[in-house]
């Protein structure tokens, strides 16, 4: 009995699977802003984070997200790439910090838009771990539904990232020396709908089905 509520529930788990999809955007653009001035280079797709001696720098995502309207969105994930550049930290571990930005960083410099994008709602935070000098890991950032009702509201999304743990003693950051211009990307999930879920009874047959082939092969094995 015990083997036919696995197959059961492997076949719920199947029709579950069925009816979730992803889409994958890539960043449109991505960069820093240094405080102080609001320094922005529009030419450098360096997303370094973090503080440098007496100036802490804040990065920029920019996604088209034209394609998602209307949909039934059920949580939306930023995903920021492996290899692209040195973790350079001598602390172990950092706090990385996704805000939302109401701003449209990219296009010039501004002490403003600096400010915004390390500032407002907090969308998500991770802590991220890693070795001076070595490269950055990939890093997953599961954002709150906040930023689906965002997401949803406009063709244009934009994402600040601030190390919230990175003190002004010093080097301490994160991504340095990156160079990806399509640095991050958006991992948006929603149900496909697809497939119609199967009824209780349909699950039941197909579990008693595969119960009574292993029954079979039991007794022919005899």
């Amino acid at each position: 009995m015990g083997k036919y509520l696995l197959v059961c529930l492997f076949a719920s788990f199947l029709v579950g699977s069925a009816n979730a999809a992803v889409i994958t955007l890539d960043a449109t653009d991505n960069g820093w802003y240094r405080g102080a001035s609001g320094y922005h280079y529009v030419l450098n797709n360096s997303i370094y984070t973090g503080t440098s001696h007496a100036y802490t720098y804040h990065s920029f995502y920019n996604f088209d997200v034209s394609s998602l309207a209307g949909l039934d969105i059920s949580s939306v994930e930023i995903i920021f790439e492996a290899q692209n550049g040195d973790y350079h930290s001598h602390d172990q571990n950092e706090i990385l910090s996704i805000f939302d930005v109401h701003s449209h960083p990219g296009l010039a410099s501004s002490l403003s838009i600096f400010n915004d994008l390390g500032s407002g709602v907090l969308y998500g935070q991770t802590e991220v771990y890693g070795v001076y000098d070595t490269p950055m890991p990939e890093i997953r950032v599961l954002l709150s539904e906040s930023s689906i009702a965002d997401i949803l509201a406009n063709s244009f999304f934009s994402v600040g990232g601030a190390c919230r743990s990175c003190t002004t003693k010093g080097r301490q950051n994160l991504w340095f020396n990156s160079k990806l211009a399509n640095a991050a990307k958006l991992q948006i999930q929603y149900p496909s709908g697809s497939v119609p879920e199967a009824p209780t009874f349909t699950l039941i047959g197909i579990g008693f089905l595969g119960f009574g082939s292993i029954r079979r092969k039991q007794k022919n094995s005899r």
